[in-house]
This record gives C-alpha cells, structure tokens and sequence, in this order.
C-alpha cells in the first residue's frame, strides 16, 4: 500500500519536535539482531512517498543497521494534536552524506 505523506501528515512530522516537543520514533533492527527505538527529531518528508532523518554517524547505530537490515518502523503521537497517532512500515537506506 503507498501512503502520500504531504498534507496533513507532512504538517504533523516537520517540526514535531519543535512544535508538539517530541519526536518521531524510528524502530529498527541493531547489529545485534535487537529491536531498536530511536527518537528523531530531524525526522520531515521530503516527497509524497519519503521521509528523511539526519544519522549523526553513518558508522554506527541506525545508519550501519539500516545498511544490513533497511525494514524500519516510524510512530508518532501527539496526545495534544486531536490526539493524533501516526504509524508507518518501510525500507531505510542512505540518500547521502554531508561532510562537515
């Protein structure tokens, strides 16, 4: 099933954090084989079919896991936005890298 993540959820996920105070969880499976949780607040779309999320290191942690396994779960909820709960399935994988 496709989603299209403009409109109302678009204006949900960018800023979530900033505006609601918390942010998207992404769930995903560690090199270790565990199910993971972590929270991103850089999480926003960035097409009707993608979201994006900055990986502080693409070495370790969600970016070197989603490499080996790229099945990822993203959550939302926000009790004060009607309340509101977002959850969606789909495959992970680098769109590149800024070098600072």
């Amino acid at each position: 099933m496709s989603i299209d993540l403009t409109g109302d959820i678009q204006t949900v996920i960018d800023g979530a954090l900033e505006r609601a105070g918390r942010a998207p969880a992404v769930g995903y499976i560690d090199q270790d084989g565990y199910p993971a949780v972590s929270h991103r607040g850089s999480t926003h779309v960035i097409s009707p079919n993608q979201l994006a999320l900055w990986a502080r290191n693409p070495e370790d942690g969600l970016a070197k896991a989603v490499a080996a396994n790229p099945k990822v779960t993203v959550a939302f909820f926000d009790p004060a936005g009607s309340p509101l709960m977002l959850a969606m399935r789909g495959n992970a994988r680098e769109i590149g890298r800024a070098h600072v």
